[in-house]
């Protein structure tokens, strides 16, 4: 229908209604921000899961790093029982998460410590974790000194004597590169 001359218009009907591209406009800053809000929950999560991670291996490397020292200081038998009794424990298990390894390592340490308090005399052999490996002391003074991969002062490695040993010291090499 066209309009007749002298008709009365409405100058605001001739301006265009732009809400529906400004609300559009909103709606997407707010779902971009909602996902860069999720992308850096995401990175912040996976930096703290690997930093948890990180405290679990040196748990699972400093057990692992005591049985190292306490099998070169037993006879071969002795080291290969100790050796299954920390893979039976799930220190060893690579198919585990490393929350459950550490786990496993803790309560594998608070073992042997119960078994060392139960037959250690004054001239029993004991170990304790110090600053670069671990301690072997005997009748309460300090024998040697182990080093450890978990913290190194420019010392080497002690080499395995044994093939559980051997196993252990694979699993120390194998943190290393968490």
């Amino acid at each position: 229908m066209g309009f007749q001359v002298g008709t009365q218009i409405d100058p605001r009907l001739n301006q265009a209604d732009f809400s529906g591209f400004t609300n559009a406009a909103a709606i997407r800053a707010d779902s971009q921000k909602e996902l860069a809000g999720n992308i850096s929950d995401a990175i912040s999560a996976y930096q703290d899961n690997k930093k948890q991670d990180k405290e679990f291996g040196q748990i699972v490397k400093s057990s692992l790093a005591m049985t190292d020292a306490m099998m070169q200081n037993l006879p071969p038998e002795q080291a290969e029982e100790l050796a299954r009794f920390a893979t039976d424990s799930g220190v060893n298990d690579l198919s585990l998460p490393m929350e459950q390894r550490a786990q496993a390592a803790r309560q594998f340490g608070a073992s042997l410590g119960s078994i060392i308090d139960s037959i250690k005399g004054p001239g029993e052999v004991t170990y304790m974790e110090v600053p670069g490996g671990t301690a072997v002391m005997q009748g309460g003074k300090i024998a040697k000194v182990v080093p450890s991969n978990t913290i190194n002062f420019g010392g080497t490695p002690t080499q395995p004597v044994n093939p559980a040993a051997a196993q252990v010291a694979s699993e120390i090499a194998e943190l290393e590169k968490l």
